[in-house]
């Protein structure tokens, strides 16, 4: 069969050659190979010096040791030219329904500290010929010779080099010639059926393949319409049925929304004239979660097919097999796999390849953050359940000598403590722990509810207690917990939660001896600090008049108050990087890195939450100024005082140390608009995420990028970048 002319289109934006399929041999069981070159043009101006820079990556899958290997690579070049290539694979600008601060955040860390481990930076230089299909990179090499193929590229988990020659059986089809939607701006010819024999170092291969060639503008590929503010990805399945035909669909997504824009179908039966199908339809039958990206893929499919009488079931040959991929995308879930069903009542089966691309696209940090919540939410309750069972209480307790009341446990226990933690909060400290844990290069999946449980139960317990110290009234848009069932019920339900999620340290089995008692001590002090620094706020709460303002401010009242947040509040967090140092053995300098970045995080993100106490919105669910109506001398307070003006700032402060002034309405509202008119709430968050970025500069210096290191920063980022109206 002829080959069409491959060679490379450099007039367009956007290029790739893809090749899919399988080789085996004498002692050479079947792997299953994918790879991908893409070539993409970034414009300049003038547009003489215009670049084209690449990617690749190839993966390998092994069914029968179950194992999937991958590489993921950039160009030097694509890093280079970052700040042209607002388009298509790299970025948006901020008028696209990405999280515009969380994708700021994301091409910032690349720009400064390069892609995430394991996607590799090449230096050397890539060989592309304009007129003729030769491309020479690395270790991977693609040329057009007459009627074939040659291809050449690395298995990297065997270390062996793969050189294969590809004969097409069926001559080319170009999908533009057809009336496939989307393809409108877009070329791609496909060999679904390819001849496949070679060599892995001196042994013989052979095997089948299928190819792609695509180049365009790819707008109606990665944008609505061609309209740059929405994001599409899709869902792109090629199967080889053992009948002999082809089929090919694509499903293009609104990824924001997870709808289905349009879906196309494609047919190609040996010796007919290949045809559009008018319906298909494909349903979703089982997910994968990532432990990388903590993304959700639906990967095995049912497909219908009425027109063609045929239902097929679509399930990978490994549920891992995603492959990190630079810039937003993130990743991509690229597996190979099998279907089988029934065509005309005909039992049939073949062999298939499953792309999903767009999933890891973060469009809102709530949404994102929200997706790890109930992750947290199931653990804890795992351990601490909404319900007490005798059993769990025994788990806890030992065995009683006479008989537990599980019954009355779950009234004065489990039923305060959810009521508080089915209010969704954030749930950023387990998050922060696990994320971390993940960055040392342990999987977190084993430590899961020790980490969710300490750290939320812990946390949820010092709430319940703050809230009855400072006679608060809300607390996650509801009554507080002492309001609602009593200070005895709280008090003894809040102490609990700091000392019932150590039994986990206990009771874990992959933790040593050392290293439980490590945790002991860390949680023990994190304690101790967490409850010294709630006894510096109480004292100038308490103790607050002009006079002692004065004498304080005298006495570096404002180091004072962030000593008492890095206690309070930057504690925990310090803790939980703590703890996961811990788990993951890591050194010193490692440790004292995660230390300092997550005192400076809880630190900040203390001086942020005391700004949004002056929140005026609906989404806060809080009593907007209570902190200045229960007279506590907050930084946000101090600052305040400090940048007014005399009159004004002698005026806050008498209100400030006045419970009847603070009690009244009216002057409570002339305090909170001295304050927002200060300048004090925009001078706290620079001072609070400058603290931040100077500590994350510091520890990028010693900590190499991951995947979970971004996800930490873009976490800190969405944290501390909330909006809310004050």
């Amino acid at each position: 069969m002829k080959l069409a002319d491959e060679s490379p289109h450099l007039e367009t934006p956007l290029e790739w050659w893809f090749f899919q399929g399988f080789y085996e041999g004498n002692n050479i069981d079947r792997k299953y190979f994918m790879l991908s070159l893409f070539r993409q043009k970034i414009e300049k101006d003038p547009p003489e010096k215009e670049k084209h820079v690449f990617y690749l990556i190839n993966s390998t899958t092994d069914p029968k040791d179950n194992s999937f290997s991958f590489l993921s690579q950039i160009h030097r070049d694509v890093l280079d030219n970052l700040n042209d290539a607002k388009q298509l694979l790299l970025l948006q600008d901020e008028s696209g329904n990405l999280d515009p601060i969380l994708l700021k955040a994301y091409m910032d860390e690349i720009k400064t500290y390069g892609p995430p481990s394991p996607i590799k930076v090449i230096t050397d230089p890539v060989y592309l010929q304009a007129d003729s299909l030769s491309i020479h990179w690395d270790d991977f090499s693609l040329n057009q010779k007459g009627q074939t193929f040659i291809l050449s590229f690395k298995d990297h988990a065997q270390k062996k080099l793969i050189r294969i020659k590809l004969s097409p059986l069926e001559k080319v089809i170009n999908l533009h010639d057809y009336d496939v939607p989307d393809l409108e701006s877009t070329y791609y010819n496909i060999y679904p059926k390819m001849k496949l024999s070679g060599k892995v170092d001196s042994h013989s291969i052979t095997g089948k393949a299928w190819m792609d060639h695509q180049w365009g503008d790819f707008n109606n590929w990665f944008f609505l319409n061609s309209d740059k503010r929405r994001y599409l990805g899709w869902d792109w399945i090629g199967i080889n049925l053992n009948d002999g035909s082809d089929i090919i669909i694509i499903t293009h997504r609104d990824m924001e929304k997870n709808e289905i824009i349009d879906r196309g179908a494609f047919y190609h039966q040996p010796g007919s004239v290949p045809k559009v199908l008018s319906c298909v339809n494909m349903k979703p039958t089982g997910f994968w979660k990532s432990p990388r990206t903590h993304v959700v893929y639906p990967v095995k499919w049912k497909i219908l097919i009425p027109e063609l009488e045929t239902e097929l079931d679509f399930s990978p040959l490994l549920e891992e097999q995603e492959i990190p991929f630079f810039g937003i995308i993130r990743a991509i879930w690229e597996g190979a796999g099998k279907v089988k069903g029934i065509k005309k009542d005909k039992e049939i089966s073949g062999r298939a390849r499953l792309e999903l691309h767009g999933y890891c696209y973060i469009f809102d940090f709530k949404k994102y953050l929200d997706a790890f919540s109930s992750k947290v939410d199931k653990r804890i309750e795992s351990f601490f359940p909404k319900n007490m069972s005798n059993e769990k209480v025994e788990y806890y307790l030992g065995k009683p000598k006479w008989k537990h009341d599980s019954d009355a446990l779950s009234s004065v226990l489990s039923q305060p403590v959810w009521d508080l933690i089915s209010r969704k909060g954030r749930r950023w400290r387990p998050l922060f722990g696990l994320l971390t844990l993940e960055s040392l290069g342990v999987n977190p999946e084993q430590y899961e509810e020790l980490i969710c449980s300490v750290m939320e139960l812990n946390h949820t317990g010092a709430l319940i207690i703050d809230d009855i110290e400072d006679d608060s009234l809300l607390r996650r848009g509801d009554d507080c917990i002492h309001i609602r069932y009593g200070k005895d019920v709280s008090i003894n339900a809040g102490c609990t939660l700091y000392f019932l999620p150590n039994i986990l340290i206990k009771n874990n089995s992959s933790l040593d001896n050392n290293q439980k008692r490590k945790l002991y001590e860390s949680i023990n002090k994190t304690m101790i600090r967490a409850h010294f620094g709630q006894a510096m706020d109480i004292f100038w709460s308490k103790n607050l008049t002009a006079e002692n303002f004065k004498a304080w401010s005298n006495d570096s009242l404002e180091d004072k108050i962030l000593q008492m947040y890095a206690y309070k509040t930057g504690a925990a967090v310090e803790g939980g990087s703590e703890a996961a140092c811990i788990i993951a053995k890591a050194n010193k300098n490692t440790y004292k890195s995660y230390k300092s970045m997550a005192r400076a995080f809880g630190t900040g993100f203390q001086i942020i939450d005391d700004i949004h106490n002056f929140s005026r919105s609906p989404n806060w669910t809080k009593t907007s100024g209570e902190d200045l109506s229960s007279g506590k001398l907050t930084y946000v307070i101090y600052k305040a005082i400090q940048y007014s003006e005399k009159k004004d700032a002698d005026l806050l402060l008498s209100i400030l140390c006045s419970k009847e002034m603070r009690n009244n309405p009216e002057k409570l509202k002339i305090a909170n608009n001295i304050i927002r008119e200060s300048g004090a709430l925009s001078l706290c968050k620079k001072e609070a995420t400058d603290m931040i970025e100077r500590e994350w500069e510091n520890f990028s210096k010693v900590i190499p990028m991951t995947e979970a290191k971004i996800q930490i920063k873009l976490m800190i980022t969405g944290l501390t970048n909330f909006i809310y109206e004050t």
